[in-house]
């Protein structure tokens, strides 16, 4: 007797691994596949937002009379508008709501530049929108409350012209608080 049980103590320890095995695999591809989930979720709800905004935009400069210079626009996700960024100082009342990381918005996967949420950084950003051209031509780049030199980079020629004193300072005084 004392043998046969001895026979199936080991057949069983090997069926108790194999079964812990598989609930690992199992386990690990659920976590990857939910991971991935969240993801694709991210990047499609910044990519809806990223479209929301430049038609929003482009209605707003075609509303103000199409200024030839352009103008640039701060889309509030809250409000569903947009806000002419010359009216704002050194903070940008916006709350952030970007929630692709740098990795995933590489390649501009939103459908703008920039960093959507920076994470511990930085946190979530919303989105900044250039029109001009009769509102043929929307730029958009990903910025946060306080224009560091990072957003100025990211920036075209024409948006930088359109820049008031103050976010011209606000960037200088951030770029030597990053510098020290």
């Amino acid at each position: 007797m004392r043998r046969i049980s001895q026979r199936h103590s080991g057949s069983a320890l090997l069926i108790v691994i194999l079964v812990i095995a598989v609930v690992l695999v199992a386990a690990f591809l659920f976590i990857e596949g939910y991971i991935r989930h969240v993801k694709e979720a991210a990047l499609m709800y910044d990519q809806e937002t990223v479209y929301e905004a430049e038609d929003m935009a482009a209605a707003t400069y075609l509303a103000d009379g199409c200024p030839p210079e352009g103008v640039i626009y701060y889309y509030d996700d809250l409000t569903k508008q947009c806000y002419d960024a010359s009216k704002y100082g050194w903070r940008i009342n916006i709350d952030g709501y970007g929630r692709t990381s740098e990795e995933d918005n590489a390649h501009m996967e939103t459908g703008a530049k920039g960093i959507p949420n920076k994470g511990d950084d930085g946190g979530a950003q919303f989105l900044a929108i250039f029109v001009i051209d009769r509102g043929e031509t929307v730029i958009s780049r990903w910025q946060g409350q306080i224009l560091t030199a990072y957003d100025y980079s990211l920036m075209t020629e024409d948006e930088r012209n359109l820049l008031t004193e103050d976010q011209l300072k606000q960037i200088e005084y951030m770029t030597e608080a990053e510098e020290s």
